[in-house]
């Protein structure tokens, strides 16, 4: 028997696979993850846990196939938290090499763009009354530039531009997508840009809030939060 309620989740850490685990499950969700190392524990019967390197953007599709495999139907929530970063000068941040530009490129926006396009492929196979959302980890470097992490910025930026078309392109057909982004309780930026918590405390909250702002900004422990 398929099951329509399942999370697929790239890039998921330690931190982050601990967390869905508890969260999703137990509203009934199957959640099989990709992340880049495999873990040393057996999968159990509602977590899958694949490697995966997504810089390859056929294993994507086959993140997807495993899922129809597994458990019968597409996913209805996708959750795209995979990076890639590169450190570079703050005084010099045109000196990342090109091969690690093209990498992070790869993972932050080729391969995040291709797990949302099979998402909304995925959802018009499922029953209507499924909650069908794509979310995608952010932070404010896609308004609030930082010559460090330029390659990641640079992604974020891309994958926000992607996430408001499609938002607003899908809003009739009753899908959802989010840019999950982590602020402070002042609204600056959260310091911790990679923090696993922005998927404990973000994705439960935009995965049940279908009718708020595709930007999810968020405190930890507080939960969903407008900032101007």
């Amino acid at each position: 028997m398929a099951q329509n309620k399942t999370v697929l989740i790239f890039g998921s850490g330690a931190s982050i696979g601990a967390s869905t685990a508890k969260l999703f499950p137990s509203k009934g969700y199957g959640v099989p993850q990709r992340r880049r190392h495999r873990l040393t524990a057996a999968p159990s019967l509602e977590h899958h846990h694949v490697q995966a390197d997504l810089t390859q953007l056929r294993v994507v599709a086959e993140a997807f196939d495993t899922v129809k495999q597994k458990f019968g139907s597409a996913p209805s929530i996708v959750i795209y938290n995979a990076y890639g970063m590169h450190l570079t000068a703050e005084d010099d941040p045109l000196s990342v090499s090109l091969l690690d530009f093209k990498a992070d490129l790869a993972v932050n926006i080729s391969s995040a763009y291709h797990a949302a396009q099979l998402a909304t492929e995925g959802f018009k196979s499922l029953p209507p009354d499924v909650p069908k959302t794509f979310i995608y980890t952010g932070n404010g470097l896609d308004s609030s530039p930082q010559p460090m992490l330029l390659t990641l910025g640079v992604g974020k930026s891309a994958m926000a531009h992607t996430i408001e078309c499609a938002a607003t392109a899908y809003a009739g057909k009753g899908w959802t997508f989010y840019y999950v982004d982590e602020r402070l309780e002042d609204g600056n930026l959260q310091e911790a840009l990679l923090a696993g918590k922005r998927i404990r405390h973000g994705s439960g909250n935009s995965a049940k809030t279908v009718d708020k702002t595709l930007l999810d900004t968020f405190v930890a422990g507080f939960g969903h939060k407008e900032f101007n």
